[in-house]
């Protein structure tokens, strides 16, 4: 509440709507790029509802209206596995799943409810067990009519670590966070890119970023029984930050070569693009640095395993 005689602040913001978390469209030079992977990002513990609206693939809203049977009742499970639930007869279900899962990581169902048919908006609440554990995961919202799958679209939910929804069971895991990252581009807010007066990277290339590292890591030979290695649980979090913004810088590199454009118009000369060579050399730098962590790190872990230590029935003796 204002303090007495204080103007309300016209850009307040409503307090109960923060646990709303919709997925932006990121817009590049004033255009939305609408079929453009989009992405939640929470904080751990939060009560949070995902905002999702299906879209073709031509990023036109779907009129779910027309789909027949949608259920606006929620519930939610959790299942191990690949989930071998019954499906609803019909109704929107989401699924959440870490990124890097496979058959015996848990998938997480809720059961979503219809907001604006017509414009293809749907929410799903966030299962409290998941909103526990920090890391990337790979989000599924389905339309399904008379057992049938009608319509499918895919996202990413980064559950953000924080000191908030801690317990005995989860350790403070998890990727650096968004902020963390941005500050470490300095990528913040649009007033520190002044020639792009906008955020050069959307959350969606950063928690693909986040998940690269991790992939290579894994994949990079030689090869090492490390047990669960995912997004909740790499430890590196220094390199695994330069590995994220080597990767970012690498992207921007691709974006600035393919729309490259010198010009001169009304006597004037145009290139503003023209910046593929210091994103390049900035990420190969990181990239190298982080290459070879994963080479010593591994060799480290393999002489570990190498060497022991041989006992003897004589040993109680001495």
């Amino acid at each position: 509440m204002a303090l007495e005689g204080t103007p309300k602040d016209p850009n307040s913001i409503v307090c109960n709507e923060q646990n709303v978390i919709t997925a932006d469209v990121t817009s590049v030079d004033g255009c939305p790029a609408l079929p453009k992977l989009k992405a939640h990002s929470m904080s751990r513990g939060q009560a949070a509802t995902l905002e999702w609206v299906f879209r073709n693939k031509q990023g036109d809203p779907i009129d779910l209206d027309t789909c027949g049977c949608v259920s606006s009742e929620s519930s939610s499970t959790v299942s191990e596995g690949s989930s071998d639930s019954a499906e609803p007869s019909c109704g929107l279900v989401m699924r959440v799943r870490e990124v890097m899962g496979d058959s015996c990581t848990p998938i997480y169902e809720q059961a979503g409810t219809l907001v604006d048919g017509p414009n293809g908006v749907v929410r799903a609440n966030v299962p409290e067990e998941l909103a526990k554990i920090p890391g990337i995961y790979q989000e599924e919202w389905a339309v399904i009519s008379n057992d049938q799958i009608i319509v499918t679209n895919r996202g990413l939910l980064f559950v953000e670590r924080g000191l908030f929804g801690l317990d005995d069971t989860y350790r403070d895991g998890g990727p650096p966070t968004l902020g963390e990252i941005r500050l470490a581009l300095r990528d913040s807010s649009p007033v520190e890119n002044l020639l792009l007066d906008a955020l050069e990277f959307d959350d969606a290339e950063i928690m693909f970023a986040i998940i690269r590292p991790v992939q290579e890591f894994v994949e990079r030979p030689p090869p090492l029984n490390l047990g669960l290695v995912n997004t909740q649980t790499f430890p590196y979090r220094e390199h695994w930050l330069k590995a994220i913004t080597g990767y970012l810088l690498q992207s921007a590199a691709h974006h600035y070569r393919r729309n490259q454009l010198d010009y001169a118009a009304t006597g004037m000369r145009v290139d503003d693009k023209n910046k593929e060579p210091p994103y390049i050399r900035a990420a190969q730098a990181l990239l190298q640095e982080w290459h070879e962590f994963i080479t010593h790190k591994k060799v480290s872990i393999n002489a570990g395993r190498a060497s022991g230590r041989l006992g003897s029935s004589y040993g109680s003796y001495y």
